[in-house]
């Protein structure tokens, strides 16, 4: 609410300042959540993959997957761009607040707190990237067995018709 000067209320400045905390925490554990997917995803991949069974799910899974890490890395980024957003507006309620213990000279703890934490969100752009590129790996390699699979069976099938049509043409002969 505002006060009588058309100024925000100390109450309501807190009320906003709580909300802007409560979505920069929101935004960090979806990062992680997304991280704990790509994780569990990398894994029961490679059980999949070591254990040798379908390898149709493997290549499509993996694909998911790929695209997934790199969805992730877009995601991380909008939210490293809203947390830059949401400290600003943290840093202008404090000094409305007139908090200084948090905001002393020039230099807010938030600056600090989102220094850490973009480095943070740096290390989970490239784990994403690393992600992608090990699931990229495995849906080149499905794919690959998937061809040498393929290509064994059209030989087998050749090999066959061959010998059958070899074995017609000597009993043929033969009469």
């Amino acid at each position: 609410m505002r006060n009588r000067n058309n100024k925000l209320s100390e109450d309501t400045l807190r009320v906003i300042y709580s909300a802007q905390w409560s979505d920069v925490h929101h935004n960090r554990g979806q990062d992680w959540k997304l991280f704990n997917v790509c994780v569990v995803g990398l894994f029961g991949i490679g059980t999949l993959k070591a254990f040798s069974s379908f390898p149709e799910m493997q290549l499509w899974s993996s694909l998911i997957f790929a695209i997934l890490s790199l969805l992730s890395i877009g995601i991380t980024i909008r939210h490293a761009i809203l947390n830059q957003e949401k400290f600003k507006t943290i840093i202008k309620i404090e000094k409305l607040l007139k908090a200084d213990k948090v905001y002393c000279n020039g230099t807010s703890s938030i600056d600090k707190f989102f220094g850490k934490y973009a480095k943070v969100q740096y290390f989970l752009i490239m784990t994403y990237l690393i992600f992608f590129i090990l699931f990229s790996y495995l849906v080149y390699t499905s794919y690959l067995n998937n061809k040498v699979k393929e290509t064994k069976q059209n030989n087998n099938v050749t090999i066959i018709i061959n010998k059958t049509v070899k074995d017609n043409k000597t009993q043929e002969k033969n009469k």
